[in-house]
C-alpha cells in the first residue's frame, strides 16, 4: 500500500500544465434564426446584429430574433453578403440582386435581364456614391438603379472575392488570382510582385493598412505607405473571412476561429470551447464582443469569460474533486476521490492534494 501511494504523490509533483476554455454561447434555429448555415454578420448604427443565412435574413437586438424574406421585398431569400453604406443604410446581396434597408422596409433591385439572373455575390463597397459588387463573374457597379459590368475578363482574376475603398478614390480588388485595383476606369493588377500568386479570400483596410487573407499563405499586413509586408503565419493559414476592430482581427477557417489582439494569438476550436469548428464568418461588434457565424451550427458568441480547469489530462489522478479549500499560506488543497483495483477488488478512498 506504501507503493501504491507513492506512486499517486509522484502523479501528482507533474501537475504544471493547464487547460484554458473559454465561453461560447450558441445560438440556433429553436431560439429564433431562420437556419443554421451563417454567411454573414453585421452590426448597424443603431447597435441591431444583422445575420445573413442560407435562406434568410434575421436581426437581433440582443434577445429576440426578427427574420426578413422574399415575402418581406428580399429578391431573394439566400443571403450572400450584408454592407453598411456611408448614410448607415444597410445593403442585403442575395443571387438575384440587392435590397435597401431603409425607413423600416425593403426597396429591392433585381438584376436586369441584361446580366444573367443569378449570381454568386461575394463582397460589397461603396466609393463615391457608387454601390460596387464583387461577383465571381466579375465586377458590377450598381448606378443609377442599374447594373453595369466594368471587369467580366473572368479568365484574368478567377473571381472577385473581397472589395474595400482605401479612400483615395482607388477600390481595391482582391481575387483568387491576387491583388487588383479598380481605378481610373480600370481594372489593373496592383504592382506588386508580393501579391501575384496568392489567392485572397477576403480583405480589410484599417489605420492605412491592408489586412489580407488567404487560402493557404495566413494573413498578410500591407502598409500602403511605407510598402512594407508582414505575413503571418497562423495555427490555420487557410482562412475563409477576416473582421477587424481596434487592435482585434478574426478569422474565420474551417478549423475554429483565430484572434489576433495587439500580437497576441488565440485560436479556438472544440479543444478549448468551440463545440463547432466549421466557421463562415466571424465579426466583432462595437462593445468588443466576438461572434462566429458557422456552417451548419447557427451563431456563436463569446462571452469574453475563461476558465482554467485541471484534469487527469493535465497529471491529476482523478476527475472527481470532493471539496476545495485552502490553508494558512496559499496552497490549495483538493479532496479527491481515488479508486484502485488491489487483488481484483476495487478501493475507494480520499486523498488530499496540496499545489
Amino acid at each position: 500500500m506504501r507503493g501504491l501511494l507513492f506512486s499517486f504523490f509522484l502523479s501528482f509533483v507533474g501537475i504544471t500544465a493547464y487547460t484554458q476554455q473559454f465561453n461560447f454561447v450558441n445560438y440556433s434555429i429553436e431560439d429564433g434564426l431562420p437556419q443554421s448555415q451563417v454567411t454573414d454578420i453585421l452590426q448597424d448604427r443603431f447597435g441591431y446584429l444583422w445575420i445573413g443565412t442560407e435562406t434568410g435574413l434575421s436581426r437581433f437586438d440582443g434577445i429576440q430574433f426578427v427574420n426578413f424574406s422574399t415575402d418581406d421585398g428580399l429578391p431573394d431569400n439566400e443571403i450572400d453578403k450584408i454592407y453598411l453604406d456611408e448614410n448607415g443604410k444597410v445593403w442585403i446581396a442575395t443571387p438575384k440582386g440587392i435590397a435597401k434597408y431603409s425607413n423600416r422596409t425593403f426597396e429591392s433591385f433585381p438584376f436586369s435581364d441584361s446580366l444573367n439572373t443569378e449570381y454568386r455575390i461575394n463582397d460589397l463597397c461603396e466609393i463615391k456614391g457608387e454601390l460596387f459588387i464583387a461577383a465571381d463573374e466579375g465586377l458590377i457597379v450598381f448606378r443609377d438603379s442599374d447594373f453595369v459590368f466594368v471587369e467580366d475578363d473572368a479568365e484574368k482574376f478567377g473571381s472577385i472575392r473581397s472589395l474595400v475603398n482605401t479612400g483615395d478614390s482607388v477600390l481595391f480588388c482582391g481575387t483568387k488570382s491576387g491583388l487588383f485595383q479598380y481605378k481610373n476606369d480600370q481594372f489593373v493588377r496592383f504592382e506588386n510582385a508580393e501579391f501575384d500568386s496568392i489567392n485572397i479570400s477576403d480583405l480589410v483596410f484599417r489605420n492605412n493598412e491592408l489586412l489580407i487573407s488567404t487560402y493557404g499563405d495566413g494573413l498578410i499586413q500591407f502598409h500602403l505607405e511605407t510598402a512594407l509586408v508582414k505575413k503571418n503565419k497562423l495555427p490555420v493559414n487557410r482562412i475563409r473571412a477576416i473582421h477587424a476592430n481596434g487592435n482585434s482581427i478574426v478569422c474565420a477557417t474551417k478549423n475554429g476561429c483565430i484572434e489576433i489582439d495587439s500580437g497576441e494569438v488565440n485560436h479556438y476550436t472544440m479543444n478549448n470551447g468551440l463545440n463547432f469548428e466549421n466557421i463562415r464568418s466571424a465579426y466583432i461588434d462595437r462593445e468588443g464582443n466576438i461572434w462566429l457565424g458557422s456552417d451548419g451550427k447557427g451563431l456563436f458568441k463569446l462571452t469574453g469569460k475563461s476558465v482554467t480547469y485541471f484534469t487527469k489530462r493535465d497529471g491529476l489522478s482523478s476527475d472527481a474533486v470532493m471539496s476545495i479549500s485552502q490553508d494558512h499560506g496559499v496552497h490549495i488543497i483538493l479532496e479527491l476521490m481515488m479508486q484502485v483495483s488491489q487483488s481484483g477488488q476495487k478501493i475507494s478512498f480520499k486523498h488530499l492534494l496540496k499545489f
